[in-house]
C-alpha cells in the first residue's frame, strides 16, 4: 500500500510495487490464499497506474478466467 501511495508522487515505485508483487507471487503462490488475492490485485493495479493497461487487464482476466467468484479481482479490474 504504501508503495502505491508513494507512486503518486514518484511514478518508479510503481515499477517497485510491481517487482515486490512478482517476487512475492514467485515464492508463495501456493500459499494463503487472501493474501496471493490481494497481491494479484495490487500487481494488476500498478500495471495500470504505470500505463500498462494492456497488461493489467491480461492479468485480471487470467486470474478471473481461472476464479470468476473473485470479488475484489471484479471490483479492481
Amino acid at each position: 500500500m504504501e508503495l502505491h501511495n508513494a507512486g503518486r508522487e514518484d511514478p518508479g515505485f510503481h515499477q517497485r510495487r510491481i517487482d515486490l508483487c512478482e517476487q512475492f507471487l514467485h515464492r508463495f503462490a501456493a500459499g494463503d490464499s487472501l493474501l496471493v488475492e490481494h497481491m494479484r490485485r495490487a500487481l494488476a493495479s500498478s500495471c495500470f497506474d504505470s500505463g500498462d493497461r494492456n497488461r493489467g487487464d491480461a492479468l485480471f482476466k487470467q486470474w478471473l478466467t481461472a476464479d470468476p467468484r473473485w470479488g475484489w479481482g471484479w471490483i479492481g479490474w
